[in-house]
């Protein structure tokens, strides 16, 4: 599964636009780049943003949509993942 982190947990059944940040650039970058190999994503909030604490964190799957430059996330149903790894380099996770 391929991962986006968040700085809270998701709630199943939202939605929101995301802000633009270094960090979400980044990852929106990665994400194009990687698109063809991603099948799910999930939404995860490490402790303290760290990815080493990645491990046993639990997260919801998600989907990324952009309609006329406005990049929006929405959790669709309650099924949780825990992530067993995570590798930061290429953003995907064993869960």
């Amino acid at each position: 599964m391929y991962v986006m982190k968040f700085n809270s947990p998701i709630l199943p059944f939202a939605k929101f636009p995301l802000t633009h940040n270094k960090y979400i650039q980044d990852f929106l970058k990665m994400y194009e780049d990687d698109k063809d190999k991603i099948t799910e994503v999930l939404g995860v909030h490490f402790p303290q943003n760290n990815n080493s604490m990645a491990k046993d964190t639990v997260g919801i799957e998600i989907k990324i949509t952009k309609k006329n430059n406005l990049t929006t996330i929405e959790s669709f149903n309650t099924r949780r993942f825990r992530v067993e790894e995570f590798d930061s380099n290429t953003n995907f996770c064993q869960a």
